[in-house]
């Protein structure tokens, strides 16, 4: 039993029902956005893009809805699936 326990508290990779949502958020002229907002709803979890415009978020769940936000522009929410892959936002 103490093997399992610290299987599960040392590999948090492989939990069940979790993946990793990565993507760009660029504007409408495909140009990416630095320090963009990406959260998922209802949740803590978020994190910002980075100079390029890119960003991983560990997700919940088999899938949630990201809030895309950033200063001048219109939020949104996008839903997002593990076989969704690479998000062009």
């Amino acid at each position: 039993m103490l093997v399992w326990l610290l299987v599960l508290f040392f590999m948090p990779g492989l939990s069940f029902g979790q993946f990793t949502a990565s993507g760009t958020v660029a504007d409408s002229d495909q140009i990416p956005l630095t320090g963009v907002s990406v959260s998922v709803k209802n949740t803590t979890l978020g994190t910002v893009t980075n100079l390029y415009g890119t960003f991983q978020l560990d997700c919940p769940g088999e899938r949630v809805i990201l809030e895309i936000s950033y200063i001048g522009y219109i939020s949104q929410e996008v839903e997002v699936t593990p076989d969704m892959g690479n998000l062009l936002i």
